[in-house]
């Protein structure tokens, strides 16, 4: 579990450096929040399954 929350931690963090660096649209918190809410959703409901 812990693996998939970093793995899909690393892919928002990924897209806000490319938001950042190539858009130049700035870094968004607010989107890497929503992003470790649904990391954190998505880790309890699968240990909620098992």
């Amino acid at each position: 579990m812990r693996s998939a929350f970093a793995f899909t931690m690393a892919i928002g963090a990924g897209k806000e450096i490319y938001d950042s660096e190539v858009r130049r649209v700035g870094w968004s918190w607010r989107d890497l929040v929503a992003d470790a809410a649904g990391a954190l959703a998505g880790s309890a409901l699968i240990a909620h399954c098992r």
